[in-house]
């Protein structure tokens, strides 16, 4: 047997002659409909990633944490679902599929005793910006807040920095990553 990259597609890696069809059944195993890897494995949050594209038959954006994922972010969980940026909706267990349009998040402030979440959201974007162009820019940003019942909305909203948003302020703040403010 050769050593073969991973995740696969089953079909592909047959084809080629990559691998036998015993081999395929014997020391892999499906991690999506037609997308193997290896008997065993846990896959990483990028190797999710690259299997669920693999699975929209490379058509599919990466977004959401799994885009966070493959730009490098190590505070995604190996057990989330891949996110992609896709026409299906009827994807296999452990990938959402989004249309492109609209991305929701809620703050948790707890889920046991004594304890509270992280108040910063991520929002992933898909896809890759040209050479030398501008991030883009998210057009609307709408925060509910919960005990007050109150709705604010930001236009036209720079991506790839953290925005902080009080309730009742008709601006946010803007930060780069890794600053210690």
């Amino acid at each position: 047997m050769h050593a073969i990259a991973w995740p696969f597609i089953a079909a592909e890696a047959l084809e080629a002659g990559t691998l036998t069809f015993r081999e395929l059944r014997r020391f892999h195993e499906a991690a999506y409909p037609g997308v193997w890897a290896p008997r065993g494995v846990e896959l990483s949050p990028v190797r999710r990633a690259r299997a669920a594209w693999l699975w929209s038959r490379r058509r599919g954006v990466v977004a959401g944490l799994s885009a966070s994922a493959l730009h490098g972010a190590r505070w995604v969980e190996a057990e989330k679902p891949a996110e992609l940026l896709h026409d299906n909706r009827r994807p296999p267990p452990l990938i959402i599929v989004r249309g492109g349009q609209q991305q929701m998040r809620e703050v948790v402030l707890g889920d046991g005793y004594a304890s509270q979440n992280s108040l910063r959201l991520y929002f992933g974007l898909g896809g890759e910006k040209a050479e030398g162009s501008a991030p883009p820019i998210i057009d609307e940003v709408i925060v509910k807040w919960p005990r007050s019942g109150s709705v604010q909305r930001f236009k036209a909203v720079p991506s790839n920095q953290i925005i902080a948003i009080e309730e009742g302020r008709d601006a946010f703040e803007t930060k780069a990553y890794g600053s210690k403010e």
